[in-house]
């Protein structure tokens, strides 16, 4: 996950050791990976970086199907947990890192491919980190963003987020002004829970795709 101040972390780490018991973040990350699998055209030799990989739910679906992955996030619980799981299922082609990239962290490394799952709402300027990430992929890279459509708020009741999910037009232009083209957006999952009130409400989920022409 990517937090923007000490609270959010601390919440992300008490979170870290239940985080994979909630069987709808399995599924979402299982829905993401697959639009991610159908959209793009995952080879061995791609370099990859998951920004905000939590416990690499989404990272540990990709791994077999490209060269490896950088798994960054702000959350050391979080890396840990991750760290556990490759040594667990002997995955050897994910590296953990801890590094906050909204706060100027420096990633020397450069992709063929970043990816980001239901994290893009914890990041206060969406349109800088756009273009941070447009500057780490080469040439031909391509970027593939998941989150939520813009919703009223209910979806993080529990916690206080940047953005209550994001309008995909306003989400394209700020790709186009990164520097992005072809951006292509479909609706891979739609998360079915309950608001504040126990009313059992729909929140589209997106996958935004554009490439570093």
């Amino acid at each position: 996950m990517v937090m923007n101040n000490e609270t959010d972390k601390n919440i992300f780490d008490v979170k870290a050791a239940t985080w994979d018991d909630n069987p709808q973040r399995a599924d979402l990350a299982k829905a993401i990976a697959a639009g991610i699998k159908q959209t793009l055209p995952l080879n061995k030799n791609i370099e990859a970086m998951d920004f905000g990989c939590g416990t690499g739910l989404v990272s540990v679906l990709l791994a077999g199907s490209i060269k490896s992955i950088t798994a960054v996030d702000t959350s050391r619980q979080m890396l840990k947990m991750l760290s556990d799981k490759l040594a667990k299922n002997h995955i050897d082609n994910i590296t953990t890192r801890y590094a906050d990239l909204t706060a100027g962290a420096v990633v020397n490394e450069r992709f063929d491919l970043i990816f980001s799952s239901m994290a893009f709402h914890h990041v206060e300027t969406p349109p800088a980190l756009l273009k941070k990430f447009f500057g780490l992929l080469r040439s031909g890279g391509r970027l593939s963003v998941s989150d939520l459509d813009k919703e009223d708020g209910s979806f993080h009741s529990d916690m206080k987020v940047a953005h209550n999910g994001f309008d995909r037009n306003e989400f394209s232009v700020w790709l186009e002004e990164a520097g992005f083209m072809d951006i292509k957006t479909r609706t891979p999952h739609v998360v079915n829970k309950p608001d504040s009130h126990g009313v059992l409400r729909e929140y589209p989920i997106f996958l935004i795709t554009a490439v570093k022409r």
